[in-house]
């Protein structure tokens, strides 16, 4: 009975969700279109047929020949991206083609802004928004997940988990362990912050949430010290960019196939480079790649009502 509940509960919030996604639909501005290049829901499409609003056109790859192509709808004013890479020559062909249109906007659905090249699209005047947020709980609870502590763990004690990064994301990670009776030492910016070597030893969990700038957070000398810690096995999950991690540092966990497991979760475009490095000379087993963290429904649907959102209300400005 209790199952059954879930399931109607479930497919309630389903379609409370589907209605208002319809209804955003219809409030977006009439005559324009929006170009999605980013995953949706299920039912996302279905409702965009028949949108009383923009007209929506669904295109997988951000490429500037889109724009020159014979798909290219009136008045696309609106591109709709998730972790892709945004070149300054996909903006450069999107605002020849709407050279006659004050105002272009980029949706970046999700957070980080980092594969976007901002300052072209402030040289060419286009907007560029993001839903930071949204996805927060539900990347969170993949990481929960990946590390095995969905659940309280027989002795609690025994673990030792260390979280770097404490944004949203990493807020919710922490709350979570902490509800199943762990927990974990925090490595942020802050200056009451440890250390991260210092932080690593001994630890058997760890999650990596943190922003990525041009240098790795974790670099060889930190998986050193994680792996001086007491011997057992070492859960990673990362759902940063893989750039937080240099490729050295991989490579050592992936020596170790004994000791520690790692998972990368990111957008598969953008793990792409870092996976062929490190597996230029073979898969490595204990390393694992996905772009899972925002696949379930509810995080899909969650995602596009944010953006749609964006949309309705800037209209309303």
């Amino acid at each position: 009975r209790e199952a059954g509940m879930c399931t109607l509960a479930s497919a309630w919030r389903g379609l409370c969700s589907s209605s208002r996604l319809a209804d955003l639909m219809n409030a977006t501005r009439v005559g324009h279109s929006i170009v999605w290049m980013a995953p949706s829901a299920h039912m996302f499409k279905s409702h965009a047929t028949t949108s009383l609003g923009s007209k929506f056109v669904f295109h997988d790859n951000v490429d500037p020949k889109f724009f020159t192509g014979s798909n290219v709808p009136d008045r696309p004013t609106t591109v709709v991206v998730s972790a892709q890479s945004v070149s300054g020559q996909f903006f450069e062909a999107w605002r020849e083609k709407c050279r006659h249109e004050q105002q272009l906007t980029l949706v970046r659905r999700g957070t980080s802004l980092g594969s976007i090249d901002m300052n072209a699209a402030k040289e060419l005047g286009i907007d560029v928004v993001n839903t930071p947020g949204v996805n927060s709980p539900h990347v969170a609870k993949f990481v929960i997940e990946m590390l095995g502590l969905s659940e309280p763990l027989a002795d609690p004690k025994a673990a030792k988990a260390v979280v770097v990064g404490a944004g949203s994301v990493g807020q919710f990670v922490i709350d979570m362990m902490t509800n199943v009776g762990v927990k974990p030492t925090v490595v942020n910016r802050s200056p009451e912050s440890p250390s991260l070597e210092t932080a690593l030893l001994g630890t058997t969990h760890l999650a990596v949430c943190a922003a990525t700038s041009n240098k790795p957070i974790i670099t060889a000398a930190h998986i050193r010290a994680l792996l001086a810690g007491k011997k057992g096995r070492i859960k990673i999950c990362s759902v940063s960019r893989p750039e937080a991690f240099s490729v050295e540092a991989i490579l050592m966990i992936a020596q170790h196939q004994d000791r520690a497991t790692l998972r990368f979760d990111y957008g598969d475009s953008i793990l792409a480079p870092t996976r062929e490095k490190v597996n230029r000379d073979g898969v490595k087993a204990n390393v694992t790649w996905s772009s899972n963290a925002m696949a379930s429904e509810a995080c899909k649907q969650d995602m596009d009502e944010a953006v749609l959102s964006i949309l309705v209300n800037s209209r309303a400005l």
